[in-house]
């Protein structure tokens, strides 16, 4: 341990490398030629546990961007199921259990409706069908967010604007 007065006392005097790769050294390091990264600082006992290494910084902040992570698919899979159609089709699952010509005329006519939709716009359709969209709104995502990007930013300890390089909302900076 290193016994000079100084921000190292108490410290390790040498650190060893330790590796199972082959062509590296064990090298023997002296404490003035290591730059410690501790991390956060921990009550005395548990540093001392740990052998004078803090806190991951990363592991104080995973669950909080794991979240952000989850609401961010989350949110982008609501977007992708905005605009929905249903198709109703008369005895659907008749035609389905006797497959053959029915089912493979039932995919054409499916193909067919597909296609047009994509180039012209329309839906060419047997009468007795029925064509339904379904639009959603998503009014308060961005709020809920904006929320879990704020928990990132307050476990990281980085300004939301900085964090994620984005102008104060609200401002005129014109």
């Amino acid at each position: 341990l290193v016994t000079d007065y100084g921000p190292d006392f108490g410290k390790p005097k040498y650190y060893k490398v330790i590796t199972n790769q082959q062509g590296i050294p064990p090298w023997k390091i002296h404490h003035s030629r290591v730059i410690r990264m501790e991390g956060d600082t921990l009550p005395f006992q548990q540093a001392k546990t740990e052998n004078g290494w803090g806190m991951s910084v990363v592991e104080r902040i995973f669950e909080r961007i794991e979240a952000f992570d989850t609401a961010t698919v989350g949110t982008t899979q609501l977007i992708h199921k905005a605009h929905l159609r249903t198709y109703s089709i008369a005895e659907l699952r008749k035609i389905l259990a006797a497959g053959g010509d029915l089912e493979k005329a039932l995919m054409k006519h499916m193909d067919m409706i597909r296609q047009f939709q994509t180039i012209e716009g329309m839906t060419i359709m047997d009468a007795a069908d029925k064509f339904e969209t379904h639009s959603y709104t998503f009014a308060g995502i961005a709020d809920v967010l904006l929320r879990f990007a704020e928990q990132v930013s307050g476990a990281t300890g980085i300004p939301l604007v900085r964090l994620f390089g984005q102008s104060p909302a609200g401002f005129n900076t014109g």
